[in-house]
């Protein structure tokens, strides 16, 4: 046998039909997995497009928190594999802070009024408006949650916002509004609330785009707002209009760390009770939580354009996998992601605030929490004993 042409006979990786190429890509489910084999080569990155069209719904990343003085990747958990993913940031967004993710891009922010989205499998970033200024310094941004993609030019984005003097443990709930943007704004707009008898002297807490167009808010109150998008037809300015408010039955007790979630198509309403270990300042202190309840919210819309409610409380998520945190809540079912834990509610810290301030306190009541046994578990990742950053729940898009 003459060996030399059998070594000629094997083509190099770099070589592979274009065909055969497409067909590997496509047999690829997972969004990381793609990146890295696009990544093998120039060959196949040129080949290969950046974006593909064929992936399914990810599964969240826990992004794990890193060391931001030292040039080293940013870590990903995968709990479905059971494996992590590294990823190298841009050394511009070295020394910032992560205030969630939304739509698989995180919220950048630092002790300037500045915002950014920067999508860390992409490598892509886009400037939100600043935050404005005021007598007391610029406000403080706790959560932001996105219509759509940032990469559509149509997106919207509503941001819960506070003086930052009063962002500080359960005392910036006193103090938190809602404000929007638009693709290509230069500033964001304030809600226009309704008179103060309707509840509006109190703080909101989450807000979600219900069903993609419907926007409804908590407050912590226990109130419910529901708004509608009016105007933003041609070159007209939109504006959220708040239309109605919603109280819950006496027989519904709720705390003030509310979360609204979108699971098959419902309106879930989740409270979570945290219990105050310590509390030297506000500032320094350590806390867990204890527990959560779930609801589900029936709105029913009348003839006369107003909307009615029924509550029922929910003992079981059945399938779904609920995910809170920083970022807008979401929920999973186990018929996409064989081989997870349905019925659990998978949640990261979201009291923690301190290092902005120069406070003490750990971002790591982290964990799960099983809906049938009422039980608080660790996650297989288990990021509680790192003294940092609390981690965070980001959704891999190519988008």
């Amino acid at each position: 046998m003459n060996t030399h042409t059998g070594m000629a006979s094997i083509q190099k990786w770099s070589e592979l039909p274009g065909e055969l190429l497409d067909k590997i890509a496509k047999s690829l489910h997972l969004y990381p997995d793609y990146i890295r084999f696009r990544a093998v080569c120039v060959s196949w990155e040129s080949s290969l497009p950046k974006t593909p069209n064929h992936l399914p719904r990810q599964f969240p990343l826990l992004m794990l928190p890193y060391d931001q003085e030292n040039d080293k990747p940013c870590v990903f958990f995968s709990l479905n594999e059971n494996k992590s993913y590294s990823l190298n940031f841009p050394l511009e967004f070295h020394n910032k802070f992560f205030r969630g993710a939304c739509h698989g891009w995180l919220v950048i922010v630092d002790k300037t009024p500045s915002i950014s989205l920067f999508n860390p499998f992409t490598n892509t970033h886009i400037e939100l408006p600043p935050l404005s200024l005021n007598s007391k310094g610029f406000e403080c941004l706790y959560k932001i949650v996105l219509s759509s993609s940032p990469n559509s030019s149509d997106f919207m984005a509503i941001a819960i916002i506070g003086d930052r003097k009063r962002f500080q443990f359960f005392g910036w709930r006193d103090r938190m509004k809602l404000a929007f943007c638009r693709y290509g704004d230069n500033r964001w707009s304030s809600l226009k609330e309704m008179p103060r008898s309707t509840g509006n002297e109190s703080s909101y807490i989450d807000v979600i785009f219900y069903k993609k167009q419907q926007i409804v808010a908590a407050k912590s109150n226990g109130l419910f707002v529901i708004m509608d998008i009016i105007g933003g037809h041609g070159n007209s300015i939109p504006e959220i209009k708040v239309m109605q408010t919603l109280q819950p039955p006496d027989s519904v007790c709720l705390d003030h760390n509310l979360y609204l979630v979108e699971s098959n198509d419902e309106l879930l309403i989740v409270n979570r009770s945290v219990e105050v270990l310590s509390f030297d300042n506000c500032r320094d202190y350590d806390y867990k939580t204890t527990g959560f309840s779930v609801y589900k919210l029936d709105l029913i819309k009348n003839s006369s354009g107003s909307y009615s409610c029924k509550w029922s409380e929910m003992k079981s998520l059945g399938d779904q996998m609920v995910f809170l945190g920083l970022d807008p809540s979401s929920s999973f079912s186990t018929s996409e992601f064989p081989g997870c834990k349905g019925n659990c509610i998978y949640f990261t810290d979201d009291l923690w605030d301190s290092q902005l301030e120069g406070g003490s306190s750990r971002g790591s009541d982290v964990g799960l929490f099983d809906m049938s046994e009422q039980k608080i578990k660790p996650l297989h990742c288990d990021p509680r004993e790192l003294n940092c950053l609390p981690p965070i729940w980001i959704t891999p898009t190519p988008l």
